[in-house]
Formats: C-alpha cells, structure tokens, sequence
C-alpha cells in the first residue's frame, strides 16, 4: 500500500495489527503514526490503551508482553515503537510477528534505514503487517507534491506559490508542511493562495527567495543579487546556504543541458528541463545567453567549492552571508 492507501484506509477503521514504518523520509513515517494516534481511539479511551515506548528503552520481551495485553472498555489498544531503529535484537520479535493480536494496533517506527528484503525477518512482517517505506522526494517533484497538500486541504494557489515554497524549504518536507498550515489556519478554504499571502503568513518573501536570487544572478544583475544575499544573512532561517547551493547547482546544470537544445520547442524544452511550466522557460533561455557552456561549466565548479567550504572542508569557518558574497562574485565575474 503506498501513503495515500494507508491514510484511507485508517479513515475506513480498516485497520492492520502491526505497521511497520521505514526508510529516509520520516515526514511520511511521522504522518501515518499521527493519524493512527488520532483516528483508532477517542480521547477517553487512550488513557488506559494508547502506549508510546521507545527502541533505544525498551528490551523486545517487554515490548512483546505490552502487545498481548487485552484492551480496557475498547474494541483496541494502540501501541507505538518510536525509534525502533535503536532497538536491540528487533528481529527477535518475529514470534509476535507471526502471530500478533487483533486486539492490538503495532506501530513501529523504523526511521531512516530499511530492514533487510531478504530477510525470513521481513518476509514474516510481509505476510502479517502493512510495510511502508518512506522515500525521499525528488526536488522537481516537491511544487507538485506542494500543490497537491493544498488542494486536499481545499485551496487553489498561484503558480509561482509551489514553486518560491520549494525554492525556500527544499525537500524539507516536515517545515514545508508547517507552513502549509500556517497558510491553512490563515485562510478561507477555497481562496487562491497567492504570493502576498506566503510572505504575510509563511515569512517567505517573494523578493528575498532562492528562486529570485538564482534568476538575479542568471540574468547578472549584481545589485539584485547582493541585496538577497545581505537579506540571508540577516536571516539565516530564511534559506540555508546547502538549500541555496543545491538549488543553484541544479540551476546550471538545467542551463548546462539547454545548451545542448537550442533548437527545440518551448513544448519539448519544458520536458528536457523537467520544468513545472512552461513560462519557465524564457529565464532558463535568457541564462543560457548570459552564460557560455564553459562560463556554466566554471559555475558549476564553484558551487562545488562553495559547497564544501560552507561544510568546513578545507576551509576556515565563515558565515553564510560572506559565503554568498564569495559565490556571487566568482559566478558573476567568470
């Protein structure tokens, strides 16, 4: 079952006695353990049936013996393993596994990493248990995935609002969705979200985003450029130097493959980039002018430098904004 399949699911009451929740994105793991938190017992019934352990605290034998508890005055009991990861011996709860109770709601939280595919282990969970694993998504999939948070929460937005959220947070889903609500207590459902309404409530400025700072530098406007730049580092929450690097690089490397289809359509253009729209296009072509393959190509290099040295490799330590100084200079003089 993918996400969406599990969170109906959960609304039904078609539950399962155990769900085993893995991998990178804890944002999707996080989701799907709220919604059993909030949907299989009322809030009287939770005091006596809903218990949260943690892996790194608890021994497998205990875990085991608070599973096989009958429930008190409901239908279920709610178990939650947070940090399962951290558990000893995890696999020695195979004989619960294979035969858990339908009393009992598991929800085990496997963060991070993954349990081995060929293991007797994850084939009895496979057999018993709903398996999910959470993957990371890919930055050009996140406006849509924006978009599509929005709509279930019954707004309509402006096309650039998916876009200047994305360029702000990254792929940090759990602070995207943060200020998705934000946006959501702020509104009336049905309105169009818009711009104006993301720096009013969501502290994202339209002028001072990522998304601006790469089409100043694209377009070598110097002033602009600088002026974000003083701007991120007068508010160093407002987009972190790895969130503002990456999306750079990715930038010029959709430059990078443009100058290879110069001659294709808008149409065919928007696919090759893997752009949301079309317009965008115009910025990307108007890059491509301003900048040679080998001028992207020297680009390219110093966003990997940038990169490092904002980790501290092979360099002293230095703030962000004097960072970004540094980037804007060498890509605006090369």
């Amino acid at each position: 079952m993918d996400f969406n399949d599990i969170l109906k699911a959960v609304e039904k009451r078609e539950f399962k006695p155990i769900y085993f929740l893995q991998g990178e994105e804890n944002y999707f793991i996080d989701k799907i353990t709220e919604k059993l938190e909030s949907s299989v017992l009322t809030e009287a019934e939770k005091g006596f049936n809903q218990t949260v352990l943690y892996g790194k605290d608890v021994e497998v034998g205990q875990l085991i013996s608070t599973a096989k508890r009958f429930p008190m005055m409901s239908e279920y009991q709610v178990v939650i393993l947070k940090e399962a990861q951290q558990m000893k011996n995890i696999t020695d709860l195979h004989s619960y596994i294979k035969n858990p109770s339908p009393q009992t709601i598991l929800v085990i939280n496997y963060r991070s990493k993954k349990i081995d595919g060929r293991s007797k282990f994850y084939k009895d969970l496979a057999k018993n248990a709903i398996v999910y694993t959470a993957k990371p998504i890919y930055e050009n999939k996140v406006p849509n995935w924006i978009r599509g948070i929005l709509k279930d929460k019954g707004f309509n937005t402006e096309a650039e609002v998916p876009m200047l959220l994305a360029e702000t947070y990254g792929t940090n889903l759990n602070l995207i969705d943060k200020e998705l609500n934000k946006l959501a207590l702020n509104l009336k459902k049905g309105a169009t979200i818009t711009a104006k309404d993301v720096e009013k409530y969501a502290g994202v400025s339209r002028e001072f985003s990522v998304f601006e700072l790469q089409k100043a530098i694209g377009f070598r406007n110097a002033q602009k450029a600088f002026k974000i730049a003083a701007y991120f580092g007068r508010n160093p929450k407002s987009a972190h130097i790895t969130v503002i690097v990456g999306n750079l690089y990715n930038y010029f490397n959709k430059v990078y493959r443009l100058h290879f289809h110069r001659n294709k359509s808008r149409k065919d253009l928007q696919k090759i980039l893997e752009l949301q729209f079309e317009f965008f296009v115009d910025e990307y072509q108007k890059t491509a002018r301003n900048y040679s393959i080998q001028q992207v190509e020297k680009t390219i290099k110093i966003l990997q430098e940038i990169d490092l040295k904002s980790k501290g490799i092979d360099a002293p330590p230095t703030s962000e904004e004097d960072l970004l100084r540094e980037m804007i200079s060498q890509i605006l003089s090369c």
